[in-house]
């Protein structure tokens, strides 16, 4: 079997680069960095008729929730402590603290995106391996 870059077998390599160009947005009709840019902030707050959450509050499920997943994939010294569902990974209150947490966590979505990808690619990554833990 032929290796390419870092490593990792062909297939890999070109499972990896679809797992990155499908976690940055893909063919999805809306991209996140897309949809959070043009977010009206008047509506963050806000959960549209019919629909139990706002904007923001799916905005920090999907940081919750991602970062989990970071964590757990990343753990290897037996600190990962497992979060409560559903408590942990909703926020309580429909609107932002502050002004400012929107785009703080829409940076967070993003820089654990890219840190996700950049474990998907390490070399020597397994992606078919189990956990030690």
């Amino acid at each position: 079997m032929e290796t390419s870059i870092r490593g990792m077998t062909d297939k890999t390599a070109q499972i990896v680069k679809e797992l990155a160009f499908q976690l940055r947005g893909g063919n999805a009709h809306a991209s996140f960095d897309k949809v959070v840019k043009d977010f009206p902030e008047k509506a963050r707050g806000m959960a549209p008729k019919g629909m139990p959450y706002s904007g923001w509050q799916l905005l920090e499920h999907l940081r919750i929730a991602q970062r989990d997943i970071l964590d757990y994939c990343t753990n290897q010294d037996g600190h990962y402590r497992h979060m409560k569902w559903p408590d942990d990974y909703w926020p309580k209150s429909a609107e932002p603290p502050t002004g400012k947490a929107w785009e703080e966590s829409v940076k967070k979505v993003e820089a654990d995106r890219e840190a996700f990808i950049e474990v998907l690619s390490a070399t020597g990554a397994d992606l078919f391996g189990k956990f030690p833990w």
